[in-house]
């Protein structure tokens, strides 16, 4: 990566990793509250829960999920912890941030910035 973030929450070394690369217009879809996004539909796993295993590696816990087709969401919307929630498109850019492919399907990590503007994310910036 050659651009200089502030991350939203403290990252471990080599975090994101380097064949992560930088938005521009990534259009991308969330599984959300409600139809309109808040700040706490945009935590890691790490911080949601802090002292959980998880069987991926740590930079990857501090991402959070996205993924590039909708449809993909189908089957996490069947989980019981996550049937109540809402797809909601979002269109991040270059000072949101940081992703990478991982997971199956169209699903990328992807490492939030200080600068994530959440308005503009949500109301699809042009």
């Amino acid at each position: 990566m050659d651009v200089v973030q502030e991350w939203f929450e403290e990252l471990p070394d080599q975090c994101p990793p380097a064949q992560a690369s930088n938005l521009e217009k990534f259009v991308c879809y969330r599984l959300c509250e409600g139809a309109q996004p808040v700040e706490g539909d945009f935590l890691s796993h790490r911080t949601l829960f802090p002292k959980k295993v998880f069987r991926v590696p740590e930079c990857q816990a501090r991402a959070i999920s996205v993924y590039k087709e909708a449809e993909d969401l189908d089957s996490v919307l069947k989980l019981p912890a996550h049937k109540h929630k809402i797809k909601v498109k979002i269109t991040l850019g270059q000072d949101d941030g940081a992703v990478m492919k991982t997971g199956q399907g169209s699903h990328y990590s992807w490492w939030r910035s200080k600068r994530f503007d959440l308005v503009c994310a949500a109301g699809g910036r042009e």
